[in-house]
């Protein structure tokens, strides 16, 4: 009894995480690919003002490479 009591709590934080992992419709993202199958469009970061660093620094790193993509962190 205390084996299945013990894996309630994890199996509910997992099902918490897990639902949160949702596929947002691609056609709303305002996004493409080029015809030399590069990205375009437009990607908002909006977050905790704790994780802005790491995002900012991310964004950038990412239009370095992608360079039709802008990248907005709020």
């Amino acid at each position: 009894m205390r084996l299945i009591l013990g894996w309630i709590p994890l199996f509910s934080v997992a099902c918490l995480l897990l639902g949160g992992c949702t596929v947002k419709d691609a056609g709303s993202g305002g996004g493409s690919l080029t015809d030399s199958g590069g990205l375009s469009g437009t990607i908002t970061i909006d977050g905790s003002s704790t994780v802005f660093p790491i995002s900012q620094a991310m964004a950038e790193e990412f239009q370095k490479l992608h360079t039709d993509v802008k990248v907005v962190v709020a």
